[in-house]
């Protein structure tokens, strides 16, 4: 299993772990956010690498609810991952 070591004197807010999701999971993400896929054209997103004026937009994920999406999957390993070097973070109740 991946872990999260900080460095002696810093705390750890940001890693990079190998392995951290399944490949499965990894292969999903890839496909519905690749930059093809046509959640950005549906979500108006500009991905021509030539303009950048894009909305902003987010979606906050409920972790205390049942799982109903592959990205509150992500969000759960996710958060199981960055709860095993910062303990706190398993008590967040919500994802952005």
């Amino acid at each position: 299993p991946p872990t999260a070591v900080p460095k002696p004197g810093f705390p750890l807010f940001v890693a990079a772990l190998d392995g951290a999701l399944p490949a499965g999971m990894l292969r999903h993400l890839r496909i519905a956010l690749g930059p093809l896929s046509p959640f950005w054209r549906s979500h108006g997103y500009v991905c021509d690498g030539v303009r950048t004026a894009s909305p902003f937009f987010s979606y906050v994920h409920d972790l205390r609810a049942p799982a109903r999406t592959g990205l509150d999957r992500v969000l759960r390993r996710v958060q199981a991952h960055a709860a095993a070097a910062q303990p706190a973070v398993a008590a967040a109740g919500m994802a952005e």
